[in-house]
Parts: C-alpha cells; structure tokens; sequence
C-alpha cells in the first residue's frame, strides 16, 4: 500500500475523513454584481433542490451495490479481487463509489489511485479529489486521450483508473442554462416570499416639511417592518401617503410549475424519470403500482446510464485477467413487500446481464404485474 500512502499521508487520510468538503456554501465570497451572471458551481448547485434530489437519489444507488466479478456469464469468480469490496486507509468502498458518483454526476470524470502487486494486480483503490489532479487531453467517444496530472506532475498510467462517461461532461458542463435559471428561480421566490407585497411606495406631498434624512428614516423603518415577518403595524406622518403594489395574482402559480419544471428538467438532463426527484409535472395521483412501476423502470432504464461506465472500466484487461467482468449487483431495497422487491431484482438484473433464469417451479407471471 506503499503507493497510496504516498498519495495520502497520514495527516491527509484524517482531514480527508473528517471534512471531504466545506460544510457550507459562503454566498458572501461571490459579489452580488456577480451572481446573475458567474457560472455555477458543485457547492452552489447543490443549493438548488431538483439537483440536490437527483443528486442523492442517483449517489446512494451507486453506493450502495456492490461490485462483483464474473466470468462473463453471471458465474462469480473465486476468490473474487479484494479491492472491489475493502476500504484502504480508512475510506469504506461505499464511500469510495459515492465520491466516484459525485464525481461523475457533477463533472463526468472521476480518479481512483491504485496500488499494484509485483504481478501487475490491483491491491487497493482509493478515490483521489478533483483539485488534485487534472487531465491534459481531450475526451472522445472512446474514452480519454491524454496525460493525467496528479498534484501538478504526470501520473504513471498504472498508478491511476480514469472513469469518465462518453459524451457527458456532466451536469455543471451541460446544464449551465438550466443550472442559472434554477438559481434565478430561487432567488425570485425567495426574494417575493420575503416581500409579498411587492412595491411599497410612500409618497410625500409638496407641503410635508421632511427633510432627506427623515424620508430615508422612514423608508428605512418601514423596510425593518416589511422584511420582519411580523405584521407591520405603523404610522405615516402628516404629507406622507403609502400606497401598496400587490403584483399580479398569478405569481405564486407561476413560482410553483416553474420550481416544478426545474425539477423535470434536472432529471432530464441527469437521465432519471421527473418522478424520482419529486416532480409533479404532468402525473396525477400515484398509485401504489404507478411508483413501483417508475421505480423498476428507474433501475433498468436510468441507473445503467452511470453503472455501464464504471463496470466497463473496471472490466479493462489493467483491471482484471482477460475474462473476467466486473458488475453492480443489486442489493435489495425496501418494498411494500416480497413480490414487488423480487420484480424489481428481476428487471433490473436483466437489464445488466441479460434475462434471468425462471425460479425452479415458479410462475413468475404474478410478479411481473405487480411492477
């Protein structure tokens, strides 16, 4: 493991588990001349709730299958690579696969340093942070063509696995617009929530003796009571009339389909049904069947899009002997009951490795309807 202590020291691997990332997004670091118009970040796009839910929706799945191998044919090799299923210095593989997801959702790369036995096999892997590496190249529809950059000198190919999803450059790279107009959709309701009135306008009369300085304490005492959430109770003095400007009446249902709509299109663009990050737009009631059915699809339809590129590199004759295949194995999930999780384990197992053998003496026919 003498490899990956060189990437991790050991002061590192305890920072590293403690603190992955900031806690927080400062908002204060951005000027807010800049807001409208600054390209949008991990830490800012996470504010945005269709993302974040795409997000964990998408990052939990991943993390929690397990990566197997087999010959091909659905038979597990034995014994199977230790690296798949152990955590090194500290970090469980489950942690390993959700920093590898995040990776992959929010930028469409992702590094693991790896350390290799004197036959050239893989004895551990660890997930390795984007600032401290870089790739210097470009990205095809065969993968990756270029040098790898680990902490600003070039990486020995054995040293690292690249994974990195074709055509994808990920959410921050493909979503840009859409990230921006979630972000102004955000900042609009929220701003009209704090003020649901929109304009207040007190307007002062050629008589009234008010000198500037007690027009801006006024206007100042009324925005206090304005932005308090309290009732606003006050008085206007002699020459001064207030008038209010409610805005128009649809704006709370033009707040509510566009957040709704923000969610469907996260989910377009992250490849996973509206449904499954909360989105109402164009569903009715859902029934008991209508979500088991959208999640059986979930599995078989959405997930591969993130679990083929992670199998295929891990299948890769630097990976493993020629063969051999890596897969995610479905774990089991929680479900209403045993039919309905059985389906789901059916369907989504062949949309990875082909059909699954019948059960001995089974009729599988009932199963299948419940999803």
């Amino acid at each position: 493991m003498g490899l990956l202590e060189k990437f991790f020291p050991k002061r590192q691997q305890i920072e590293f588990m403690e603190r992955p990332w900031p806690v927080t997004f400062d908002w204060n670091s951005i000027d807010p001349l800049d807001i409208l118009t600054a390209p949008m970040t991990r830490w800012e796009a996470l504010t945005i709730p269709g993302v974040a839910r795409a997000h964990h929706t998408i990052v939990s799945k991943l993390a929690q299958m397990q990566l197997v191998a087999d010959n091909g044919s659905g038979v597990e090799n034995t014994p199977q690579p230790t690296f798949l299923d152990r955590g090194d210095l500290g970090e469980p593989p489950e942690f390993r696969m959700w920093l590898t997801a995040d990776d992959l959702y929010f930028h469409g790369s992702s590094l693991w340093v790896v350390a290799r036995g004197s036959m050239g096999q893989i004895l551990g892997a660890r997930w390795l942070p984007r600032e401290r590496w870089n790739f210097d190249g470009e990205y095809n529809s065969f993968g990756a063509v270029g040098t790898i950059n680990i902490d600003q000198a070039p990486a020995n190919p054995n040293d690292y696995l690249l994974f990195n999803i074709p055509m994808w450059a990920g959410l921050l790279g493909q979503a840009q617009r859409t990230l921006m107009g979630a972000r102004d959709i955000e900042r609009a309701w929220t701003a009209r929530m704090r003020a649901p009135a929109a304009i207040i306008n007190l307007e002062v009369s050629d008589d009234a003796e008010l000198s500037q300085e007690e027009v801006d304490a006024y206007v100042k005492a009324w925005q206090q009571k304005h932005y308090s959430g309290a009732p606003a109770v006050g008085m206007t003095p002699p020459g001064v009339k207030m008038t209010v400007n409610k805005g128009s009446l649809g704006d709370g249902d033009l707040f509510t389909k566009s957040r709704d709509q923000i969610r469907t299109d996260i989910g377009s663009h992250a490849g996973i049904d509206g449904g499954m990050v909360d989105s109402t737009g164009g569903a009715g009631s859902l029934t008991y069947e209508t979500q088991e059915g959208q999640r059986a699809d979930f599995y078989e339809f959405d997930l591969p899009f993130w679990t083929i590129p992670i199998t295929a590199r891990l299948s890769l004759n630097d990976v493993v002997p020629n063969g051999t295949r890596i897969q995610m194995r479905f774990r089991p999930v929680i479900a209403p009951d045993n039919i309905a999780a059985s389906a789901l384990q059916r369907r989504f197992t062949t949309s990875l490795t082909g059909p699954a053998p019948a059960e001995p003496g089974g009729d599988t026919s009932g199963q299948q309807e419940a999803v």
